[in-house]
This record gives C-alpha cells, structure tokens and sequence, in this order.
C-alpha cells in the first residue's frame, strides 16, 4: 500500500471554481440535486391561486341561482362547497364506505 500525503488546501479560486461546476452539475436534468417541486398549476392572485373550470350550462345555470340565493358571487358558493367537501367528504350513492 503506498502512503500519499494530503492533498494541499484548495484556494478560494479553486474553491469557487468546485462551487460551479457542482451547481452546473446539480442544475442538470438527470443531476444530482434536490428535485424540484412540482410546479404549482393556475395563476397566482394574491394569497390564491386561481385556476379554470368548466361546468356545462344546466350546472352553471343552478350554481348562479344558488349563488343569488344566499347573496353569494359564483365563486363564493364554488368556495363554500369546496370547504365543505374537504370538512365533511362525499358520499356517493352506492358507497358504503
């Protein structure tokens, strides 16, 4: 076994230079970094994100009624059932579970 002395300390140039090429290495597709998160999807608008949906007309139709109803905008009424699904779940006919 052959005995190597340590290497010399690296210079804060090469240290650098180290830096650069692992960041480059890291910013890689198949690279070694953290992975990204997922992209969020939707537009940010202040603390929300807002995002597209497409209802036929005959649910749009009740949703606005139900909306003016209870004094609600659309998205209100979208908000408020969305809250209460997350709250209390669904029951689909046939589920027992």
């Amino acid at each position: 076994m052959a005995i190597t002395p340590p290497a010399p300390p690296k210079t804060a140039e090469e240290k650098q230079h180290d830096k650069k090429v692992e960041d480059w290495i890291k910013a890689a597709p198949d690279g070694r970094g953290e992975p990204e998160p997922p992209k969020r999807k939707g537009v940010r608008k202040g603390n929300k994100d807002q995002i597209t949906h497409a209802f036929k007309p005959e649910v749009l139709e009740q949703l606005e009624e139900f909306a003016k109803r209870h004094g609600l905008k659309r998205a209100g009424a979208i908000d408020l059932a969305v809250h209460q699904l997350l709250r209390d779940g669904i029951r689909l006919e046939g589920n027992n579970g």
